[in-house]
């Protein structure tokens, strides 16, 4: 299995950690469960669309997800490049 970063509250931000079977369950039955809720059926009003929105919208929100995973990863490799204390970076986030 491929490693997943995830931040914890223990100690510190960004500890990376293997995902367990579990975990990953949970992933796949969260993408399966939001995708057949915007799935229609025949017996609504027509069966010209399968998707209940268009193509453009899921892949912007697909684009959405990334930039800002992109940005909170960013984010992390600034805060922990620098030698500030914790106090002065707690500020900078909050702020």
């Amino acid at each position: 299995m491929p490693k997943v970063t995830s931040s914890k509250d223990d100690n510190g931000m960004g500890k990376r950690e293997e995902a367990s079977n579990l975990q990953w369950m949970a992933i796949v039955l969260l993408a399966v469960g939001t995708t057949t809720s915007q799935v229609r059926g025949c017996g609504e009003a027509s069966c010209d669309s399968l998707l209940s929105a268009p193509i453009q919208g899921y892949m912007l929100g697909v684009l959405s997800a990334c930039l800002s995973a992109l940005a909170g990863i960013y984010t992390e490799f600034l805060m922990k490049k620098n030698n500030d204390s914790l106090y002065w970076q707690n500020i900078q986030l909050y702020t």
